[in-house]
């Protein structure tokens, strides 16, 4: 199953992917792939990394209404 990036996730204009090496453990990128349904190790990846910025931008988004002031707006009808 294809999923889209999030929207923060989406890369620049003009970025190209670049050529890294990491030392993961075999176990996490395997279960990470099968969570994800990721058909490759790269995808698996790639979706673990969106997953993370979206999560910053709800934890952001969270700690914004939080100091938003609300209103009851089902104050009336309980007098």
């Amino acid at each position: 199953m294809k999923r889209r990036p999030a929207p923060a996730a989406v890369p620049k204009a003009g970025e190209r992917p670049a050529k890294k090496n990491f030392r993961l453990f075999q176990s996490k990128i395997d279960r990470a792939k099968k969570a994800l349904g990721a058909e490759t190790e790269t995808e698996a990846i790639e979706q673990a990394l969106d997953l993370v910025i979206f999560r910053e931008e709800l934890v952001k988004g969270v700690r914004a209404m939080k100091e938003a002031e609300l209103i009851d707006i089902f104050a009336e009808e309980q007098e």
